[in-house]
């Protein structure tokens, strides 16, 4: 009977173990999302890369698409690379699912899952978990609508990324967030968005410059509805029209 009840100790020490162990492998497999970091642990890196004035990026551009995101930024879609030498994460990056909506140039056919790569990305440093970005470029937002342009592949994950960072990017829901490269958020939604006369469109398309103003300074207005594939947001386009191929323009989400 000794020996009967060791057994029956050690079977339910040994079932306690498995227990404990898959419990920490369940709160080991917690997905790790941006609410997650804490403020003083959001980074963001200086880079330069090549960027591109509108036409030239379409010309850049592998594949044109107005695509929905799918996933989140998470622990488990980013990449990165610590160098040992400098002590720190010295590249990054996230893999992104998304979801062909149209396509305006590539390979890609409308309702195509696919992944781009972005410059941004979650990873663990001595216990503690970094957010990390270039030049203050936000993560694409599950359920966003984005019009992307993206490069052949020749990226860190090896999957096509948004050329310049930011400069290859249009957010559909909200363009008049985007000032930084806002004729490329202009233009594309213009092109690609808009069924203005064409005459209106070669005006702002043909443009050498195309800068930014406040509504009130407009001549002309307009109004574009932009699928964004759960429903349309509604644009209005302001336009005054300068000299020496200068336009400007504004936008407003209504």
């Amino acid at each position: 009977m000794k020996t009967k009840r060791t057994m029956k100790t050690l079977s339910i020490l040994f079932l306690c173990t498995q227990i404990f162990l898959c419990a920490c492998g369940v709160q080991k497999a917690q997905k790790v999302t941006a609410s997650d970091i804490p403020a003083e642990n959001k980074l963001s890196a200086d880079a330069e890369y090549v960027t591109y004035q509108y036409e030239d990026l379409k010309e850049a551009a592998v594949t044109i698409v107005k695509a929905e995101v799918l996933d989140e930024l998470t622990l488990e879609n980013s990449l990165s690379e610590y160098d040992e030498d400098y002590g720190m994460v010295v590249r990054f990056c996230a893999v992104r699912s998304l979801r062909a909506l149209e396509v305006y140039k590539g390979d890609l056919s409308a309702g195509d899952e696919f992944q781009v790569q972005e410059c941004c990305a979650i990873y663990e440093v001595d216990g503690e978990y970094y957010q990390d970005t270039l030049d203050d470029t936000p993560p694409l937002k599950q359920g966003g609508t984005y019009l992307l342009f993206l490069n052949g592949g020749d990226t860190m994950s090896g999957k096509p990324g948004i050329i310049g960072c930011e400069n290859g990017v249009v957010d559909l829901e909200q363009p008049e967030t985007t000032d930084k490269f806002f004729d490329v958020t202009v233009k594309s939604i213009v092109e690609y968005e808009s069924d203005l006369p064409q005459e209106d469109k070669n005006m702002i398309l043909q443009s050498e410059e195309v800068y930014q103003i406040e509504s009130l300074e407009a001549e002309e207005q307009s109004e574009i509805a932009v699928d964004t594939g759960k429903g349309e947001t509604v644009v209005s386009l302001g336009v005054k029209e300068e000299g020496d191929g200068k336009m400007g323009v504004s936008l407003k989400t209504q």
